[in-house]
């Protein structure tokens, strides 16, 4: 397993050079870019500058191992275009934003449309040799293991792939690490790495909190371990959102995930 950075973590205040250099300096192996109009990397020329950032990563020691979007499987054209980024950069997965789950439509039709989508985009990721990625998520149609197991599981491991994300499910759609991650299998593509928990108080009942590293209700160390013993060999990629100073997080965490992985 090697370590790298989800930009977002940094922000708009971190161009993308700055974002290189703190990472490079940290010592991680990679960094997973956001892939947004605002910040780090915007669609429309992505293609055009995907040479020219995997040189500026390549020169700071840096592969690129994802890219996160917050496209959907439907935005066909936009995806195509990240497919091709990536493939140029060596990202071999990128993140897709799958349905929403509010309650206002039903949850068998909008698993259906995001595996009509899935299924359009399957030839494309093929062509390319990129993955695409569905992330464990809150407040999706795939909050939990067997929920994304049960979306992805009449395609192809080698072109569609889970976003395994402990913190998202400690917030909706926790189950037992161990068996989450057995239950992925081969569709276990790419990790997060971030912790949080819930805390009552009298003003506002329970509520949920992002939290240090090594202050949640997920104990790293173990789900490394599980991680390890299923032969889970791609990217932890750091999405840390305590509230800290970023460049104590960044620095803090590295020697946490190297300690827990040793």
């Amino acid at each position: 397993m090697k370590i790298s950075c989800y930009s977002l973590i940094l922000g708009a205040g971190y161009s993308v050079p700055a974002t290189i250099e703190i990472l490079s300096r940290l010592g991680y192996a990679g960094v997973e870019w956001r892939v947004r109009e605002d910040f780090h990397l915007p669609v429309a020329n992505l293609e055009e500058q995907a040479e020219e950032i995997k040189a500026l990563c390549a020169n700071a020691g840096l592969a690129i191992p994802a890219l996160c979007t917050y496209l959907s499987p439907g935005q066909t054209e936009e995806v195509g275009k990240v497919l091709r980024a990536a493939a140029k950069m060596g990202a071999g997965i990128i993140r897709l934003n799958i349905p929403h789950y509010d309650g206002s439509r039903h949850y068998t039709s909008l698993l259906d449309e995001a595996r009509r989508d899935l299924a359009k985009l399957e030839g494309l990721c093929r062509e390319t040799g990129v993955k695409a990625g569905v992330e464990l998520h809150m407040g999706t149609i795939a909050p939990s293991a067997s929920a994304g197991r049960r979306l992805v599981q009449d395609f192809s491991p080698d072109w569609v792939g889970i976003i395994f994300d402990p913190g998202n499910m400690v917030c909706e759609g926790l189950e037992n690490w161990k068996m989450a991650i057995q239950m992925l299998g081969p569709y276990l593509a790419h990790v997060h790495v971030k912790n949080g928990g819930w805390y009552h108080s009298e003003k506002h009942g329970w509520q949920f909190a992002w939290t240090p590293l090594n202050d949640g209700l997920i104990k790293w160390e173990e789900v490394i371990a599980f991680l390890a013993e299923n032969d889970y060999q791609g990217w932890l990629s750091l999405e840390d959102f305590a509230d800290l100073p970023i460049e104590q997080k960044l620095e803090e965490d590295i020697i946490l995930l190297r300690g827990w992985m040793g």
